[in-house]
C-alpha cells in the first residue's frame, strides 16, 4: 500500500475517534460517605475500565406531604463530591422510582430536582442529573389500555424536570432508557417511539442493553443501535448499559384470575389505587393468558400458611376470581415466553388450586456469568465501538458493587 495512503486511513481513523467518558453507576453512596475504603474501589474500577463519569444516587427524603426533598447527609454527600472533582470525575446525580411515572407522584421527582439544583447553587459540584424511574415496572404497563398513558405522564414529567434542571448551566439532563421500549406514542401531533420521546427531551440516555457480549446478534451493539441512530439525528448521546450484577430467577404463585377490563379498571392511572407492583410488601407478579389476567406473588414474599389471606386480598383488591385456566394454555405461554419453567398447579391446605411457576436465571442478560479475562475482552469492544460513533458518550456499567467481582476485586 502506498505510504500516502497509509496515512490518510490513519489520519481518518483518528478523526473519527472522539473522547469518551465511560460511566459507573453507584447505589452504595451512603456505605462510601461513611466508609472511606470504598473510594479505593471505585478508584480501582476507574482505571481498569476507564471511568470518567460517576452516576451517583443521590440518598433523599420526602416531607409526609411529599412536596418538599432534602438530601441525607448533605454534608457528607458535599465532601464525597468534592473527593470525586478532586479525583477527576464528572458526576451525575441518580434518583427515581417507578411510581414517581404516576401524575399524582410528579411533585416528588419535581421537588428533588429542585433539590438538586440547590446544592449545584451552593457548591458548582454536580455535572449531571439522571432519572432512572422505569415505568413499566408498575401495573399500568401490564395492559395496553393503561399502558399509553403512563408513558405519557412519564415523558411529561421528564419535560417538566428538565427544564427545571436546565436553568443551571452547564448541569446535563439524563435519563435511563431500556432498549425494547420502541411502542409509538402521539404527543403534540408528534408520533415517536417512547424513547425517542425521552432523548429529545434530555441530553443523554443510558441505554440498559443489558446482554452477556458486546457485539453480533442479541448485543448490546446491536439492540442499541436504534437509540444511537436516533441520538444522533437529534444531536444528543447515549451511554450503552452493561449489567455485571446476578439477574436471578425464582418461584412465582399465581393465585387468581380476572379480565383485563376489570383489571384495568383498577390500576387506571388517574383514579386506581393499585398501580405499584407491591401490595403491602409483597412483590406482586402479573401475567396475561388466553385474555386472563393472571395474579399472583414472588414466592420469596410468601410462605404456605400466608398462601390462603393472600389470595383472598388479591381477589378483592382487583375483583378476580380463582384460576380456571389449563394446563394446555400454561404451557403454551411458558413456552412462547421463554422466561418461564416447571408451571404446576398446586393446592395447599384451605386454598384453591394456585398455579406455581420458576423464572429463569437471565444468564443472557448480565456478563455476571463471564470469566474476569472474557468481561475485559468484552468491554475492550464496547470502548472501540464508543470511540468511533460520535452519539455515543462511553460505556455505562452497573454497577460499582457487582463489576468489582469482575475485575478479580471483592
Amino acid at each position: 500500500m502506498p505510504l500516502k495512503k497509509l496515512i490518510l486511513i490513519v489520519v481518518l481513523c483518528l478523526s473519527s475517534a472522539h473522547a469518551q467518558k465511560n460511566a459507573l453507576w453507584i447505589w452504595n453512596t451512603t456505605a462510601i460517605i461513611e466508609d472511606h475504603a470504598w473510594r479505593d474501589s471505585i478508584s480501582f474500577v476507574a482505571e481498569r475500565l476507564d471511568i470518567r463519569t460517576l452516576f451517583l444516587y443521590a440518598p433523599h427524603k420526602f416531607s409526609k406531604e411529599g412536596d418538599t426533598c432534602s438530601l441525607r447527609n448533605k454534608s457528607g454527600l458535599i465532601e464525597l463530591l468534592q473527593w470525586t472533582k478532586k479525583n477527576e470525575f464528572s458526576v451525575h446525580l441518580v434518583a427515581g422510582e417507578p411510581e414517581w411515572a404516576l401524575p399524582q407522584y410528579h411533585h416528588k421527582a419535581i421537588s428533588f430536582a429542585h433539590s438538586a439544583m440547590a446544592l449545584q447553587r451552593e457548591t458548582g459540584l454536580i455535572d449531571g442529573i439522571q432519572y432512572d424511574i422505569e415505568p413499566y415496572l408498575l401495573l399500568p404497563f401490564s395492559l395496553k389500555k393503561t399502558r399509553e398513558g403512563l408513558l405519557k405522564n412519564w415523558i411529561h414529567l421528564i419535560w417538566l424536570t428538565g427544564k427545571i434542571v436546565r436553568e443551571q448551566p452547564h448541569v446535563s439532563f439524563g435519563a435511563a432508557v431500556p432498549f425494547w421500549l420502541d411502542e409509538s406514542l402521539t404527543i403534540e401531533g408528534l408520533t415517536l417511539p417512547a424513547v425517542r420521546h425521552i432523548i429529545h427531551l434530555t441530553d443523554y440516555v443510558a441505554v440498559m442493553a443489558y446482554r452477556d457480549k458486546a457485539a453480533g446478534n442479541a448485543s448490546i451493539i446491536s439492540f442499541s443501535e436504534d437509540e444511537r441512530q436516533w441520538a444522533e439525528e437529534s444531536r444528543r448521546t447515549v451511554y450503552l448499559g452493561v449489567e455485571t450484577g446476578f439477574l436471578g430467577g425464582g418461584p412465582s404463585y399465581y393465585l387468581c384470575e380476572t379480565d383485563p377490563d376489570s383489571f384495568a379498571l383498577k390500576i387506571d392511572i388517574s383514579c386506581g389505587k393499585y398501580n405499584s407492583y407491591y401490595i403491602g410488601k409483597r412483590k406482586l407478579s402479573v401475567q396475561t393468558i388466553e385474555g386472563k389476567v393472571i395474579i399472583g406473588v414472588s414466592a420469596q414474599y410468601i410462605n404456605d400458611d400466608e398462601v390462603l389471606l393472600i389470595q383472598k386480598e388479591l381477589m378483592e383488591c382487583f375483583s378476580a376470581g380463582p384460576l380456571e385456566l389449563d394446563m394446555r394454555s400454561i404451557d403454551q405461554f411458558v413456552k412462547k415466553s421463554g422466561e418461564w419453567k416447571n408451571p404446576e398447579f398446586i393446592t395447599l391446605s384451605g386454598s384453591k388450586r394456585i398455579l406455581k411457576m420458576d423464572r429463569k436465571e437471565l444468564k443472557q442478560s448480565t456478563m455476571w456469568y463471564l470469566t474476569p479475562p472474557l468481561f475485559q475482552n468484552e468491554m475492550q469492544l464496547l470502548n472501540e465501538y464508543a470511540s468511533v460513533r460520535k452519539a455515543v458518550s462511553g460505556v455505562a456499567v452497573h454497577d460499582l458493587k457487582s463489576v468489582l467481582r469482575l475485575l478479580n476485586k471483592n
